[in-house]
């Protein structure tokens, strides 16, 4: 995170492949879902922590 005159701050995520995405391009979405829609819009990852805080000190 980053802010002007501010020092920048590094936070740890953690990405991991959605369950509603193998499940409803199983039975729903097809290859077309599975290969080509929900990897290029980002549909395919769950991010981890869903909430971040972060303190920013001056310079």
């Amino acid at each position: 995170m980053t802010k002007e005159e501010l020092k920048p701050v590094t936070l740890p995520l953690k990405g991991s492949v959605n369950g509603w995405y193998v499940a409803g391009n199983l039975f729903f979405g097809g290859l077309i879902g599975w290969l080509i829609i929900d990897p290029f819009n980002g549909g395919i990852y769950t991010l981890r922590p869903e909430k971040i805080d972060a303190t920013l000190s001056a310079n």
